[in-house]
């Protein structure tokens, strides 16, 4: 007889069932064509560029921690990327409510696809990582995050 697992094993075990089946009715609906492509999945109103983010390392209960979308922007800018638009979201994962803990704010940049390798060596992750929508797509940040200006 099988041993009963605890509920938070069965949790687990549904919540990644349920992932896997999203993640196998996306692909096969087409939704996930073209992330590995050139354009990075981009519409035809940004050919050719692709989202990249990085978090800004603030932290809860420390209003002046994290490093500005400027200083990011900086970063990629002096690597010779141009900078399309940016913005500041959120990781859009779930974070323990504590002192110390990371806020999960991310900076994302929009740039050209030919310039995706040269800003993953800065540490700068693709947008489709984390299912952030391709760039020109409709992205509503959430509530008091408003879009920053390039």
């Amino acid at each position: 007889m099988p041993l009963p697992l605890p509920l938070a094993a069965r949790l687990a075990l549904i919540l990644g069932a349920l992932w896997l089946a999203q993640t196998v009715i996306v692909m096969a609906a087409g939704v996930g064509q073209g992330l590995g492509s050139p354009t990075g999945g981009a519409p035809e109103g940004a050919p050719g560029r692709i989202d990249v983010f990085k978090p800004d390392g603030s932290r809860q209960c420390e209003p002046d921690s994290g490093t500005p979308i400027a200083a990011m922007r900086k970063q990629l800018t002096v690597a010779g990327i141009e900078v399309h638009a940016a913005r500041t979201t959120t990781d859009g994962m779930h974070h323990a409510q504590v002192c110390g803990a990371p806020t999960g704010r991310i900076h994302v940049f929009t740039i050209d696809a030919a310039a995706a390798e040269t800003a993953a060596d800065l540490g700068f992750l693709p947008g489709a990582a984390i299912g952030l929508p391709p760039p020109g797509a409709v992205d509503s940040p959430p509530p008091g995050e408003g879009p920053s200006t390039p």
